[in-house]
C-alpha cells in the first residue's frame, strides 16, 4: 500500500500552503538535481546510522513509499527552491528473524526515481552494536579538559548490563544497564581533567545474553591545543578594512585560555576563556596613518601559544558630517570628502542629487535636496564608494522634514541661545529677537522654533501678562522663566502623521527650581488644538498643599535638585496627520518649593524645564548638559 510520508508536527496552515503551492506549480517543467542518491541500499539488522541526500528542485517534490514501515526520511516533501534540500534516511533495528525490503521514489512534476531499500534479518544469535560515538578503531576518546564527558550509543537484541569498576576513580559511568530491542546512550563523564604526562585507559565490559563485549575508553593526557577559525577555515592572519570593523572568530581550545594584543587599535572582546569552542569578536580601529599596518593577537594555554596576524590597509573615505536634516523646502548640503582613493557616489533617492559624483581623492562635495510636495518626512541615503575596492564607503543620510513627522524616530528639543534677561513682550517678534507663531492671539509666544519643521515648536504661556514674566530656552536645553502663577505653562506642538490606537508616547523630561518656584505642576496632553487636556502617567500624584489640586509633576524641595520624569500616555484612537500639544503646567501657584505659601508670584520664583537625567553642572561645552525634553513612540 502506497502513502506518502508527512513531516512530523507540520501544521495544517503549512500543508495547505504546500499543496496550494504544488498546485500553482504544476504546469511548471521540472527541474530536479538528486546527489548523494544510489540506486539501492543494503542495511545491516542494527544500522550503523543514517544516509542523507540533496534534491535541489524549482518545483515541489515529495517521496512516494511502499514498504518502508521501517525507515524515517525527513523531510517527506519539499517547496521549489534554488538550494539543495538534505533528506535523512534512518532506518531503524529489525528484530524480526526475516529481511525486508521496500521501495522509495523521489517525485516532482514529471521527474521521477525509484530506489530500493534493503534490511537484514535480525541475528538469533545474541548480538550488542556500538552504533555511534567509537572511532574506527574501537576506542572511545575523551580530550582532557572535557568535563561534560563523550557518549556512545548501542542496540543489542538482548537485556544487557555493563560494569566499569576499574574507572570508578576518575569518571562517572551509566547507565548500566539496557533493554533488548532499544537504542541506549551510554556517557563517560570525567571527574576531573587529565594533566598526567600518560592517557588514561579504561574498560566497560558489556554482558548480554551469555556474552562479553569490551569498550576501550581513553581518556587523552594534556596537549595544549588552539585553533583559530573564521567561519570553519583554520586560518593564521586575516585582512582588515582600513575603515575599521569588527570580525568573528571561532576559538577551538581544549583548556583555559587567555588573549592579549600587540597594538592599540587591535583588540579582542574578551580577554579569556575556557575549554571548548568560544565566538571571539575582534575589533579593529580605522587606519588613519596614511599607510598599511599589521598587529597580532596572542592566544596562550597552558603554555602553548599561537599568533594571530591581522593585516589593515589604508585606503579609505570620510564625510565631514554624516548626518543631515533638512527642511521642506530643500537645499544644498556640504560634504567635505576626504580620500586616498578613487570614488563614486550612489543615491537612493531621485531627489538627492549629488556634484561631483564622482572623483580621486579629497573632494568638496553638493549634494542637492529638492523641494518636498508631501506632507509627510522623507529620508535618503547617499553612499560615497572606494572604485573596485569592497567595504571601504561612508554613508550620509539626509531626512527632510514635512508638515507631519514620524515621532517611532524620537524628537529631542534642543534650544537656541537667548539672553536670560528676555522680558515677555507679546510683540518682540517685530524685534527678530525670536519668531512668533501666527494665529495663536496676543497671550501665546512661539519660544522655540524647530529648526527643519517651523510646525514643531515649544512655547510658553501664561496666563496673566501683568506679572511681567520673563523667560528664556537657553543654548543648555533647558526652558526657564520666573514670575510664575497659577495656570503658567509650557507648551510642545508636535505634528504627527500617524500613531495607532495602542501605542505609547514617551515624554522624558526634568524639572528643577528656586525655593520659591511653585511646587505643583502637571503634565498633560491635548488631541484637540489644546481645547480638553488628559493627564500623562508619571508615576506621580499628590495632592496641592494649597488649592487642594491634583498635581502628578512636583519638584523636590530642594533648590536647583532635578527631579526627572519618564510620562506615558496610551492612544486609545488611531490619529493620522494631526498636531498634539503636549504641556506642563502650574497647577498651584500659591505654593512655594519650600513650602511658603504666597498670593502673587515671586520675583525670584524660577522653575526649569530640562532634559530627563540631565545633569545641572556644566557648561556649554559638556555635551552631558546640551539636551531638553525628548518625545516618542513606541
Amino acid at each position: 500500500m502506497k502513502r506518502y510520508l508527512q513531516i512530523i508536527f507540520v501544521l495544517p496552515v503549512l500543508a495547505a500552503m504546500l499543496l496550494s503551492c504544488e498546485n500553482t506549480l504544476s504546469d511548471e517543467k521540472a527541474r530536479v538535481t538528486v546527489e548523494g542518491l544510489e540506486d539501492s541500499y543494503s542495511f545491516e539488522a542494527i544500522p550503523d546510522g543514517k544516509v542523507e541526500f540533496r534534491i535541489t528542485s524549482n518545483v515541489t517534490w515529495h517521496l512516494d513509499v511502499e514498504g518502508l514501515d521501517w525507515i524515517r526520511l525527513s523531510p517527506g516533501r519539499g517547496l521549489g527552491s534554488a538550494e539543495p534540500q538534505v533528506v535523512t534516511i534512518e532506518p531503524i533495528a529489525n528484530e524480526d528473524e526475516n529481511p525486508r525490503s521496500g521501495t522509495m521514489t523521489v517525485k516532482a512534476g514529471d521527474f521521477s526515481r525509484t530506489v530500493t531499500l534493503t534490511q537484514a534479518a535480525a541475528s538469533i544469535t545474541p548480538e550488542l552494536k556500538f552504533v555511534e560515538g567509537v572511532g574506527q578503531d574501537g576506542v572511545l576518546y575523551i580530550d582532557s579538559y572535557n568535563l561534560e564527558g563523550e557518549s556512545v550509543k548501542l542496540y543489542s537484541n538482548r537485556d544487557w548490563t555493563a560494569s566499569a569498576e576499574a574507572m570508578d576513580e576518575w569518571a562517572v559511568v551509566g547507565p548500566l544497564k539496557g533493554e533488548q530491542g532499544r537504542y541506549s546512550t551510554i556517557a563517560v563523564v570525567p571527574i576531573e581533567p587529565n594533566e598526567d604526562s600518560a592517557d588514561r585507559i579504561g574498560e566497560i565490559v558489556f554482558t548480554y545474553g551469555g556474552q562479553t563485549k569490551v569498550l576501550s575508553v581513553c581518556h587523552r593526557r594534556f596537549v595544549a591545543q588552539i585553533n583559530i577559525l573564521k567561519g570553519d577555515v583554520p586560518v593564521t592572519s586575516v585582512d582588515a578594512l582600513s575603515i575599521g570593523e569588527t570580525f568573528e572568530l571561532i576559538l577551538d581550545v581544549n583548556a583555559d585560555w587567555t588573549v592579549s594584543s600587540d597594538s592599540g587599535w587591535l583588540r579582542s572582546k574578551v580577554s579569556e576563556g575556557v575549554y571548548g569552542k568560544t565566538a571571539v569578536a575582534v575589533e579593529v580601529d580605522p587606519n588613519m596613518t596614511g599607510a598599511r599596518r599589521s598587529g597580532k593577537l596572542t592566544f596562550v594555554s597552558s603554555g602553548v601559544s599561537v599568533d594571530l596576524t591581522v593585516n589593515q590597509g589604508d585606503e579609505y573615505i570620510m564625510v565631514s558630517e554624516e548626518k543631515f536634516s533638512i527642511a521642506k523646502e530643500g537645499g544644498n548640503l556640504s560634504v567635505a570628502l576626504s580620500a586616498n582613493v578613487e570614488w563614486v557616489s550612489e543615491s537612493t533617492q531621485s531627489w538627492l542629487t549629488v556634484n561631483p559624483s564622482a572623483g580621486n581623492g579629497n573632494a568638496d562635495v553638493t549634494i542637492k535636496v529638492e523641494a518636498s510636495s508631501s506632507d509627510d518626512m522623507r529620508y535618503g541615503v547617499v553612499t560615497f564608494r572606494a572604485k573596485n575596492i569592497p567595504g571601504i564607503f561612508k554613508v550620509v543620510t539626509v531626512t527632510q522634514s514635512a508638515s507631519y513627522i514620524d515621532l517611532t524616530i524620537p524628537l529631542l528639543f534642543n534650544s537656541s541661545d537667548q539672553s536670560w534677561n528676555m522680558t515677555y513682550n507679546p510683540d518682540y517678534a517685530s524685534a527678530g529677537q525670536t519668531g512668533a507663531v501666527t494665529g495663536k492671539g496676543t497671550g501665546r509666544v512661539c519660544s522655540y522654533t524647530y529648526p527643519t519643521n517651523e510646525m514643531i515648536y515649544a512655547q510658553v504661556v501664561p496666563v496673566n501678562l501683568s506679572y511681567g514674566m520673563v523667560f528664556i530656552m537657553a543654548a543648555q536645553g533647558n526652558i526657564t522663566f520666573k514670575k510664575i502663577w497659577t495656570g503658567d505653562a509650557v507648551e510642545f506642538h508636535i505634528p504627527v502623521a500617524s500613531i495607532e490606537k495602542g501605542k505609547t508616547l514617551h515624554f522624558d523630561f526634568g524639572v528643577m527650581g528656586t525655593s520659591q518656584a511653585p511646587k505643583f505642576w502637571n503634565a498633560e496632553i491635548s488631541l484637540d488644538g489644546g481645547s480638553g487636556w488628559e493627564s500623562l502617567i508619571t508615576g506621580t500624584n499628590e495632592t496641592s498643599a494649597g488649592l487642594g489640586v491634583s498635581s502628578n509633576v512636583v519638584l523636590p524641595g530642594s533648590t536647583n535638585t532635578e527631579r526627572s520624569y519618564k510620562a506615558t500616555y496610551k492612544f486609545s484612537k488611531t490619529i493620522e496627520k494631526a498636531e498634539i500639544i503636549v504641556r506642563v503646567v502650574c497647577v498651584d501657584g500659591t505654593v512655594q518649593q519650600n513650602g511658603t505659601k504666597i498670593t502673587s508670584p515671586h520675583k525670584s520664583g524660577t522653575f526649569r524645564i530640562i532634559g530627563a537625567d540631565h545633569s545641572y553642572e556644566g557648561d556649554a561645552n559638556n555635551p552631558a548638559v546640551v539636551k531638553g525634553p525628548k518625545f516618542y513612540i513606541d
